[in-house]
């Protein structure tokens, strides 16, 4: 700053330059401050994932609980994250992957169904989502009560399902009871 642009203006004081210059260095901190402030304010609100389990005795409520309990914090690289309405948990803030425990029997299954086996517990996937690589995909433990569904979003579906499933079969099998072998 130059004094030839303030007319009848007095030069100014060191200590009134320093200030000056200190809230002129100051300013753009104090406004990036204020927009990590929202930002994170802003996180904090974000809504809940739904759930919808289907109706459960207090037993197999029980027995989903101590599943829901015994979950990983981190599932396809993101973190677990607040769920409401059913039994159940979530990883991810966009496009979550989603486990429901207490989930109805899949449309698409029948007696003659495939289901796959990977460490002791039995996945059903329908053959439609198997077939189209840019669908979500639900998969549907059949082989233990009650049962869990797996959702996850298309983009997902490629980083490592194995991995995860493997991830999952402990606390499955660990909780919930097998009622039929994956065949």
């Amino acid at each position: 700053m130059t004094l030839r642009h303030r007319r009848n203006a007095a030069p100014l004081s060191p200590a009134r330059t320093t200030r000056t210059r200190t809230s002129r260095l100051l300013a753009p901190v104090a406004a990036l401050t204020v927009v990590a402030l929202t930002l994170a304010v802003a996180g904090c609100g974000s809504s809940p994932v739904e759930i919808e389990s289907e109706a459960l005795d207090d037993d197999e409520r029980a027995a989903c609980e101590a599943l829901v309990e015994d979950l990983p914090d981190e599932l396809f690289g993101q973190e677990r994250v607040e769920v409401s309405g059913g039994i159940g948990a979530a990883w991810g803030e966009d496009d979550p992957v989603v486990l429901t425990c207490g989930a109805p029997e899949p449309p698409e299954y029948d007696a003659f169904a495939r289901c796959s086996e990977l460490d002791g517990v039995g996945w059903f996937i329908p053959d439609a989502q198997l077939k189209d690589p840019e669908s979500d995909i639900s998969m549907t433990v059949l082989s233990h009560a009650p049962r869990v569904r797996l959702d996850i979003p298309a983009q997902q579906r490629f980083q490592g399902p194995d991995t995860h499933l493997r991830t999952l079969a402990a606390p499955i099998k660990e909780h919930l009871d097998e009622v039929r072998p994956c065949s």
